[in-house]
């Protein structure tokens, strides 16, 4: 378990098989933000899952799908609107 000083997320490493029985290491990630908060299983960088999966019908900025990138909430770009 590990998280950065006054962070919102705690990170929880899992040393795990897949199913073709190689080691791989899996990061539940659970994102402590009132009501969006969420759970997201990574491997590799790479979302597994979402407790909350989040489309982009639900935001433009991030979305939490299987099999794309995991970015942190807070190190994205940051867009101003005119």
């Amino acid at each position: 378990m590990h998280m950065e000083p006054g962070d919102r997320i705690v990170y929880f490493d899992f040393q795990c098989t897949n199913e073709m029985g190689d080691l791989v290491r899996n990061t539940l990630c659970a994102e402590l933000m009132g009501r969006y908060s969420n759970l997201v299983l990574v491997q590799n960088g790479k979302i597994i899952d979402a407790l909350k999966r989040v489309d982009f019908e639900d935001s433009d900025v991030r979305q939490l799908l299987p099999g794309l990138p995991y970015t942190i909430y807070y190190k994205l770009p940051f867009i101003l609107e005119a």
